[in-house]
């Protein structure tokens, strides 16, 4: 086959702008408009690589033309490359989506003839309808692997169907550190001797690059929480309007970028009830969740004791309506009615650290548990 014969395959870059908020992860979709590909359907901010131009380059170029957002290329992250095909019988893509976390300036449609709509939806409930191969790409991407395949028939539906679900996503090779420390592999050799005999295994080591290491251990969040009770011991909890599931919450939440967990404790407090507390900090439990529900990453978060309040301080609160909607104040068996049984275990293990002055590690706690 001549280099003019060779077959070639279209790139296209799409953008996972992420941002974090009290409810979860939320990314931002536009949708598709006017006489092209999958009009009326939710999809990344996308397009294609032009001449000359790299996929980093195509992203951000992408991004600013789009949605207006201008992303420095340190703050790039890749997530995921879907190879896919349309049902319309095109010819098959390869598509590279990265995540950003870091931009300038607020999403606007700045191209109203192919988008009619942009918003921000919940990483956890994807909206519908949303373009098939789209869909592929984050839920590999929700599930923290690296590539995906999506080839559809031609008479499947562009969009997401999940009975005609075409994904089939790879799995993610992992690199594994040596134990004596450092970002290192093993890599076993096996050296032939000239007659024919095996030789004994030799190892050698590789070094990997601080952000490929990185990118191969488990991903956890961090959170943290303020557990308070009123001068009887009976504990005050919020009604959240993010979660049916979990409806009865401490006031707390997930940590940004660069707190500590008490800093993160201290001003979701202050923001969910406008109470200040000043600490010093006394840690009553440490609480691990695995995945699920929906959220790809592990969560470990501290709850703190924030003491007795007296019942003026109660009166004092007052909550954000975009997050909780009632506050009570219950005994223990009257909260057990109300949730789920692992939200009261882990309330149950929290009122007994403060009761009995020992640390409590709950480590069975999830959203994705019921």
């Amino acid at each position: 086959m001549t280099r003019e014969q060779r077959y070639k395959q279209p790139v296209d870059v799409h953008l996972i702008l992420r941002r974090e908020t009290p409810a979860g992860p939320e990314i931002l979709l536009s949708r598709r408009a006017g006489d092209v590909y999958a009009a009326g359907l939710w999809h990344l901010p996308s397009g294609h690589t032009e001449d000359g131009e790299d996929i980093r380059e195509a992203l951000i170029r992408e991004a600013r033309e789009e949605t207006g957002v201008l992303i420095d290329p340190a703050h790039v992250s890749f997530a995921v490359a879907v190879h896919h095909r349309a049902p319309a019988g095109t010819a098959a893509r390869v598509g590279f989506f990265f995540e950003v976390l870091n931009w300038q300036g607020s999403p606007r449609i700045l191209e109203p003839a192919v988008c009619d709509g942009m918003a921000w939806f919940r990483l956890e409930h994807l909206v519908s309808p949303m373009v098939a191969y789209c869909r592929a790409g984050l839920d590999a991407y929700r599930s923290g692997r690296h590539l995906a395949l999506h080839f559809q028939d031609p008479d499947d539906l562009i969009p997401y169907a999940p009975d005609a679900d075409r994904s089939d996503p790879v799995p993610t090779a992992r690199a594994i550190p040596l134990q004596s420390g450092g970002p290192e592999v093993r890599v076993r050799a096996m050296a032939g001797q000239a007659a024919g005999r095996i030789a004994e295994p030799r190892t050698a080591r590789v070094l990997l690059p601080p952000e490929e290491y990185a990118s191969s251990v488990p991903k956890s969040t961090g959170s943290a929480f303020i557990f308070f009770t009123d001068r009887d011991n009976r504990p005050v909890q919020l009604r959240a309007t993010y979660s049916q599931a979990h409806p009865w919450q401490f006031p707390g939440g997930t940590m940004d970028h660069g707190e500590r967990p008490w800093e993160t404790a201290q001003r979701e407090c202050r923001e969910e009830t406008g109470l200040d507390v000043a600490g010093p900090p006394r840690l009553l439990a440490s609480v691990f969740g695995p995945p699920g529900g929906g959220w790809p990453f592990s969560t470990t978060g501290c709850v703190f004791d924030g003491g007795r309040l007296s019942d003026a301080q109660i009166r004092s609160i007052v909550l954000d309506p975009d997050e909780h909607d009632a506050l009570r104040v219950l005994t223990l068996k009257e909260w057990e009615p109300l949730m789920p049984s692992q939200d009261y275990a882990r309330l149950e293990a929290v009122m007994t650290a403060r009761l009995t002055g020992t640390t409590a590690y709950f480590d069975s706690w999830g959203w994705g548990n019921g």
